[in-house]
């Protein structure tokens, strides 16, 4: 289209200049027709080839113009062409750069969203595990507490001396440290309360207790009101742990009395509870056998087992001790007498002590005790249906109030002393 155009724009130029050659000559121009003709020959040639190259120069410079002006036109189209393009290709690219970039925009928004959701959940499930646990902690907390108090309640009392209550944790360490006993490398004793002067002696390789401590002791309250309480008695004992799997296991040995005032009790303690400082319970939580002097002319061996009295026990007997131990049980005649002794033989104990011979083969819930005096017969019984679960424990004592005696132990063989332990031993 630009070169028709630039054709047209010749062609009209070729036109004017033909016009200009057939213009009117003026009648006032007219001179002599030879010396007209020749200067008008001459001057037309001359002023055609002026007019030729003036036109063509023209011509000329209009077409370097045209094609300038058309170079410039087309290179401002290409430009803008390409600028066009570069600008839709670069928008294109800003376009699909934005989408992507809302894309990932919107896909971290949804991750960090489903991350929170997930942490914040668990935050609360923690937390509502948390909640519960301290919820069950406290209900569990309540639940010892109510017990606790429960106990205390049964167990005091003004009718009970100060020496029953539940004390101070502190005193029970100190009791129980400072009560190790000096004795060969073994088994290791305790005497944690000091009642009487128990000692072992290495030359019979027993314990003797020397001192005869009263069963009973006189406590007298604010207003005068004397009240005996064998406290003490329960206290006047030793012992040692012993550890065993048997589900049956021998205890043997001697008890030589060589004095004994009544009341007394001289005998052995067995499956003994351990030590638990401020559990007033497990303290004397055992089994006993042993000879008892109610008066002097009754004496006779008993046995009994700690129990703790159950809700109907205690609504019948309200002025009872919810702890039963197995002393208290024999003084208070709760158990029957097992062997009855003559009491001719315990008159002239100073003189000439007597010495017994005891076998106890012990098992969850059957003992079974022989008693002797030097080449007799035995004298056998059998206790059955005794609580199991005292079983657990198996710690091996003497106890000795209102008496002074000699005990020694034969069996368990690994429990007592060995020789060599006893030879290395200095007093």
């Amino acid at each position: 289209m630009k070169k028709n155009i630039f054709f047209m724009i010749l062609f009209l130029l070729s036109g004017c200049v033909e016009k200009k050659e057939n213009l009117p000559i003026k009648l006032d121009d007219i001179k002599d027709s030879s010396t007209v003709s020749l200067n008008s020959k001459t001057q037309e040639n001359t002023q055609e080839s002026v007019d030729d190259v003036q036109v063509q120069s023209f011509l000329a410079d209009l077409a370097l113009d045209m094609t300038i002006a058309t170079a410039v036109q087309q290179g401002v189209s290409l430009a803008n062409a390409r600028i066009t393009t570069e600008g839709q290709l670069l928008a294109t690219k800003i376009s699909k750069s934005s989408q992507t970039i809302q894309n990932n925009v919107q896909a971290f928004q949804t991750k960090a969203q489903a991350n929170q959701q997930k942490k914040l959940q668990g935050m609360i499930s923690a937390l509502s595990n948390a909640q519960k646990d301290i919820q069950e902690q406290n209900q569990q907390a309540s639940a010892i507490s109510a017990l606790e108090l429960d106990y205390l309640y049964k167990n005091i009392s003004i009718d009970q001396p100060q020496q029953n209550y539940i004390f101070n944790q502190i005193q029970f360490d100190q009791l129980f440290t400072l009560g190790t006993m000096l004795t060969p490398q073994g088994a290791l004793w305790k005497n944690p309360f000091s009642v009487g002067d128990w000692e072992y002696e290495k030359s019979s390789n027993s314990f003797w207790q020397y001192q005869n401590s009263p069963m009973f002791n006189e406590i007298s309250d604010d207003a005068g009101n004397v009240t005996s309480s064998s406290l003490q008695a329960e206290n006047n004992a030793i012992y040692a742990e012993y550890f065993t799997n048997n589900a049956s296991y021998t205890i043997a040995g001697t008890i030589s009395l060589n004095r004994a005032e009544a009341p007394f009790f001289t005998g052995i303690m067995f499956n003994k509870s351990r030590w638990i400082s401020g559990d007033f319970e497990s303290i004397r939580k055992c089994r006993m056998i042993g000879i008892y002097g109610a008066t002097p002319t009754d004496i006779g061996v008993y046995f009994a087992q700690q129990f703790t009295m159950n809700e109907e026990q205690l609504k019948s007997n309200p002025s009872e001790s919810p702890i039963q131990t197995p002393l208290q049980q024999i003084i208070n005649g709760k158990v029957d007498k097992r062997i009855n002794l003559p009491s001719e033989a315990f008159t002239n104990l100073t003189n000439v002590p007597l010495t017994f011979n005891y076998e106890i083969t012990n098992s969850p819930t059957q003992v079974d005790f022989k008693l002797w005096v030097g080449t007799n017969e035995p004298i056998t019984i059998t206790i059955n249906n005794l609580d199991p679960a005292i079983y657990m424990y198996h710690g091996i004592g003497f106890i000795c109030p209102g008496a002074v005696a000699e005990f020694t132990l034969s069996q368990p063989q690994d429990f007592i002393f060995t020789p060599q332990a006893i030879s290395n031993y200095k007093e």
